[in-house]
């Protein structure tokens, strides 16, 4: 971090006001958690969303490669005549 940012914006360690004057340590430990479930499914959903990313991109990889390879496959055998005879010759 640049030294501007740094004194513009200088590092702070609130913590929320728990005990006789605030709240009470159980409702914050509550939101804490609650916190922490969300960011964890957070975690969860993107990772599951990126892990089927990544296996659509490669079936469509493997679709595209085949399609290509079929037809130049095809294309050799009309032109080289490796082609299966025609019927009734």
């Amino acid at each position: 971090m640049s030294n501007r940012l740094e004194q513009e914006f200088p590092p702070t360690k609130w913590l929320p006001p728990v005990g006789p004057g605030g709240l009470p340590p159980e409702v914050v430990w509550h939101y804490v958690e609650r916190g922490r479930q969300l960011r964890n499914r957070a975690l969860r959903d993107d990772t599951r969303t990126a892990g089927t990313a990544v296996v659509r991109a490669a079936v469509r990889t493997v679709t595209v490669a085949r399609r290509v390879i079929h037809g130049v496959t095809r294309r050799l055998v009309a032109r080289d005549g490796w082609g299966s005879p025609a019927p009734g010759a």
